[in-house]
């Protein structure tokens, strides 16, 4: 078998389940043996070994049961960076650069920023800050181990071991007395789906993704209203408290932040131009 003919085999299955075919076979063939994108047209007459189009033919069999590609291949961009990820983790999301380029930008004047990560999943979020802000330090936090070892190796994968802590944590259950006033920045893109939505999901998402990433209570908000009062606690003076939301609690997540005496709370959009992202300060 050629490359060309196992490009056209791939597609053909990908049909069935996607319109993004293309890129997926892309991605899988690619990503699984170790070709460039410019190979599948210039070497598309080269052969392939048996192995290497069995490999192929398996991922493809596990995304046709809807698995995500990312839990295929073991990683995802981000940022610039190629995370690990695994069924333990919500597969990070383009939009949330969005998030973290806005968290960079707010603290950029700062020399040397504390920043606390909470949900910290594959640590998409905190490691990419630190990569941006060479002075900065952070602690993440997450309810499972599972997603705290893998933000560990994508710690060690970007050389920020020393520079970040990870704790297995429910939000502030296990935060140190000492930690109070600390934070420079505390972020966080927690579970926000509410329970009833699940139905409308993909089954790429209710499948595979962890469900204690994925839903936030009867209307998704059980987390903010944990977070937002608390947080204060940890917050310096003037430290920001910034959330991703899901695409129509904006207003619900600025009320409770005005409720709690934040400042400056704002909003800003996604890449789609969606209200996703919410914004408060400590007095």
């Amino acid at each position: 078998m050629t490359l060309g003919q196992l490009r056209t085999r791939v597609s053909e299955s990908l049909k069935a389940i996607t319109d993004e075919w293309e890129t997926e076979t892309q991605q899988l063939i690619c990503g699984l043996l170790g070709v460039s994108r410019l190979d599948l047209v210039l070497e598309r007459h080269k052969a392939i070994s048996e192995q290497e189009a069995a490999l192929v033919f398996r991922a493809v069999e596990r995304r046709l049961k809807r698995e995500p590609l990312q839990y295929i291949l073991g990683t995802q961009g981000f940022m610039g960076l190629e995370f690990i990820v695994g069924p333990g983790v919500l597969i990070p999301r383009h939009d949330t650069e969005v998030l973290v380029a806005y968290a960079v930008s707010t603290l950029s004047a700062l020399k040397n920023p504390y920043v606390l990560d909470i949900g910290t999943g594959s640590g998409a979020i905190i490691l990419s800050l630190l990569k941006e802000l060479k002075g900065a330090r952070g602690l993440a936090l997450d309810i499972s181990a599972e997603a705290l070892t893998i933000a560990k190796q994508n710690a060690q994968r970007f050389k920020l071991n020393e520079r970040v802590t990870f704790r297995e944590s429910d939000i502030f259950s296990e935060m140190q007395a000492a930690e109070r006033l600390s934070f420079d920045l505390i972020i966080s893109n927690p579970p926000y789906i509410p329970a009833g939505d699940k139905a409308t999901l993909q089954r790429e998402i209710t499948d595979y993704e962890p469900e204690n990433a994925l839903y936030g209570g009867e209307d998704g908000l059980v987390f903010y209203r944990q977070i937002i009062p608390n947080a204060k606690d940890y917050l310096k003076s003037g430290g920001w408290l910034m959330f991703e939301a899901g695409h129509d609690q904006a207003p619900a997540v600025e009320t409770l932040l005005r409720q709690c005496n934040y400042e400056n709370v704002s909003h800003f959009n996604d890449l789609r131009g969606v209200s996703r992202f919410i914004l408060g300060r400590k007095q």
